[in-house]
């Protein structure tokens, strides 16, 4: 029985810490051109709507806790922004670049994207951040 009791706390231990956590997020940025260059990574899905602005749904997963994922975004690290280079009009994140470290260990991003885009807009490249 005790070593039951044991087996069943080991397993709850190694769930909390191995824990995925995922959220939901809405970005709506400018465009001020028509064509589209994407600096993000992950899966993107493109939908062209009638509206005159870019609307970014994504999901992030990261494998730490919900509360550590909500600081996360209360800090900025998922701020979407744009900018314009020669014509283009260039998405990326703000703080992605940089590998996030907790406790000396890396935390594993992943996102998966829906964009809506004007009809008269189009996508001209997309670049994966390493």
């Amino acid at each position: 029985m005790k070593n039951l009791i044991l087996f069943i706390t080991f397993l709850l231990l190694v769930n909390v810490s191995y824990s995925q956590s995922t959220k939901t997020l809405v970005k709506s940025l400018k465009l001020e051109t028509n064509k589209v260059l994407f600096d993000i990574s992950g899966g993107k899905k493109i939908n062209y709507w009638d509206d005159n602005h870019i609307k970014i749904i994504f999901v992030a997963k990261i494998n730490l806790s919900e509360d550590m994922l909500n600081q996360l975004i209360k800090l900025g690290r998922y701020d979407l922004e744009s900018k314009i280079e020669n014509d283009i009009t260039i998405v990326r994140f703000v703080k992605i670049l940089k590998d996030l470290i907790i406790k000396g260990e890396k935390v594993s991003e992943n996102f998966d994207f829906e964009i809506y885009l004007p009809r008269e807009s189009r996508v001209v490249g997309s670049i994966d951040v390493q």
